[in-house]
């Protein structure tokens, strides 16, 4: 059976990405770490190679930190912290296959491919994590919508790549370049202060809410509606 159609695959060979990154934290942080990353990486690593060591640490760490005790317990401070270095391998190493692919002048279709398909597979593991950092009673439903909230936005990235002949701008607060660095920063800070810091009750509007709660609504909120309006 055939996938794609002959039409498709002429498509895929003359296909070039256009984009650009507007973000604020990219161009005075991300840019320039991944640049530094890039002066130890050897010519030799093809850029898909970069893209698959940052997904399948992002990996790893998950499913440690996944591991350990029912999901509404505490989990290791060492899983928590390693979970939150992982995910910041992962986006390092995103910043940095681009970067190697522009080097080598070896940017192709097949390299977008497998750099948004390991995005989009890495929404559920963040998801997951997320769950797990903030040590949700009622995780199957969070996760849930945790993984329908992030994966409507990168669906709403995608689409508006598709019509726009490849053109993708990210914006000056995006949830690659500052959502990201949100769940590894939660992790970290989570395996210093403890789990039971999500759980304090919070009173806002005449209402009490658990800080889980609070901050995932939140970022959920702001994701969706920013891919809305823009």
């Amino acid at each position: 059976m055939n996938y794609i159609t002959k039409e498709g695959e002429e498509a895929i060979r003359q296909f070039k990405y256009k984009g650009g990154d507007l973000s604020i934290s990219y161009k005075y942080i991300w840019s320039h770490l991944a640049e530094k990353v890039l002066l130890v990486i050897p010519d030799t690593w093809a850029p898909n190679t970069i893209t698959l060591i940052g997904f399948f640490t992002h990996v790893i760490g998950t499913i440690i930190l996944a591991s350990f005790t029912p999901f509404n317990k505490p989990a290791p401070s060492w899983a928590l912290f390693l979970y939150g270095l992982s995910v910041f391998i992962y986006q390092t190493l995103d910043n940095v296959d681009g970067k190697q692919a522009r080097k080598l002048h070896n940017s192709t279709p097949l390299g977008m491919i497998m750099d948004h398909g390991c995005d989009a597979l890495g929404l559920l593991f963040l998801s997951v994590g997320l769950c797990r950092v903030l040590c949700y009673d009622n995780f199957e439903m969070v996760l849930t919508i945790f993984t329908i909230g992030v994966s409507f936005s990168f669906y709403i990235s995608a689409w508006c790549q598709y019509y726009s002949d490849g053109l993708m701008i990210l914006g000056k607060f995006n949830a690659v370049d500052d959502g990201i660095p949100v769940v590894w920063m939660c992790a970290i800070v989570t395996s210093v202060l403890g789990q039971k810091m999500w759980l304090t009750p919070v009173h806002l509007f005449g209402s009490t809410w658990l800080l889980n709660d609070l901050f995932a609504r939140s970022i959920i909120g702001m994701g969706m509606g920013k891919n809305l309006v823009t």
